[in-house]
């Protein structure tokens, strides 16, 4: 891995960011059914249309959100393996010649 570490290193922003975008859209994927059972549970049981309104507001965010870090995601972690993977074959050519 220490040899890598010069390969890794300028891209080490993107490395961490993916992996916590996709623990946001995976955070998102656990809210949406809680929520959804809050709106069964409290709000059609109830007949509150105001209640099912907001917290269908609030799911309708929260899938926003999941879509953006989603698409981070697959940004950050495609671009620091392509720039990873470049910049290695790129040394290694450079040993071997």
């Amino acid at each position: 891995m220490k040899r890598y570490w010069k390969y890794i290193k300028p891209y080490w922003g993107a490395f961490l960011l993916a992996p916590l975008l996709m623990l946001t859209e995976v955070f998102g994927e656990i809210m949406l059914p809680k929520l959804m059972s809050l709106i069964i549970n409290n709000g059609v049981a109830n007949r509150d249309t105001s209640y099912i309104i907001a917290v269908g507001g609030v799911m309708v965010v929260t899938a926003f959100v999941m879509a953006a870090g989603g698409i981070g995601a697959a940004y950050f972690s495609s671009k620091a393996s392509i720039c990873f993977s470049s910049d290695l074959r790129k040394g290694v050519l450079d040993k071997v010649q």
